[in-house]
């Protein structure tokens, strides 16, 4: 039996990594390239996200959904949230409906953090209105929301739901006051 080989000679090759038999450091060596700023990039902002995990204060960045009164089923409904100055961590999210489904977009960025409409109640905390949650689900990962950026939600109504907010729980820079 006979494998064709689908990686370069010499090995696999990692992005921004060159194989020198013979060299140091298990024969790979820091290539220069144009990752280079790349991954500066990702560094820079992966410091900024554990500086809020660990830094961080409270925000709440609440959007109403604007269903009205118990729209009819398979309706969908478009909100945006309030653009703030600075960047947030979102690290979770409450709803006063659970039933209906939801398309989560950032849209400075137009990158798309659900792949379906997908229950509301799967990507955040009920909670009845005018209630406390006693334990909060954050999520597995953060999203960094850079400054100045919005959330676009598209809401598709299930038929018994009626109005309706959806908060992100986030994570601010902290301020300091002398």
């Amino acid at each position: 039996m006979n494998f064709r080989n689908t990686y370069p000679r010499g090995g696999s090759y990692l992005r921004g990594l060159q194989q020198e038999p013979g060299a140091g450091n298990n024969g790979m060596q820091q290539e220069p390239s144009l990752c280079d700023p790349l991954s500066e990039s990702v560094m820079r902002r992966h410091q900024r996200i554990d500086f809020l995990l660990r830094e961080g204060e409270p925000f709440w960045l609440p959007v109403s959904l604007g269903l009205g009164t118990t729209p009819t089923a398979g309706r969908q409904f478009q909100s945006v949230t309030t653009p703030v100055d600075f960047d947030l961590l979102l690290i979770g999210a409450a709803a006063t409906i659970f039933k209906s489904s939801i398309d989560i977009r950032d849209s400075a960025r137009q990158r798309i953090l659900t792949n379906a409409p997908t229950p509301i109640g799967h990507i955040a905390d009920f909670n009845v209105s005018g209630s406390l949650v006693a334990n909060r689900n954050f999520w597995d990962k953060p999203y960094m929301l850079p400054a100045r950026s919005q959330i676009a939600i598209t809401v598709t109504a299930d038929g018994t739901e009626s109005d309706g907010i959806f908060t992100f729980y986030c994570l601010q820079p902290p301020t300091y006051s002398s």
